[in-house]
């Protein structure tokens, strides 16, 4: 059976970019805004970061992982972000 499936076996071009998401902060610990950035890799994405982050606290992540945090913070609100499974509410 597995010699009937077929993988992709090209390579990701080295000029691919990825999406990223950048969080601003206010001073209160609130969400201020929040922009997806793309890069090449978490190196690309942390430059422009630092750029948006401008004296506000900021955090990057790419999809569910904290790539870095930045400015005011002192602690990130997440180190990662996961769907919760469907719990039932049979007897509530």
């Amino acid at each position: 059976m597995a010699d009937l499936l077929q993988y992709p076996t090209q390579p990701r071009s080295r000029h691919a970019r990825r999406a990223y998401q950048v969080r601003k902060f206010a001073a209160d610990g609130g969400m201020k805004t929040s922009r997806t950035i793309t890069a090449r890799n978490d190196a690309d994405a942390t430059r422009q970061a630092l750029d948006l982050a401008d004296q506000h606290g900021a955090e990057l992540w790419s999809a569910s992982r904290l790539v870095g945090q930045f400015g005011l913070l002192d602690d990130p609100t997440a180190i990662s972000i996961k769907m919760l499974a469907d719990r039932s509410t049979i007897g509530c």
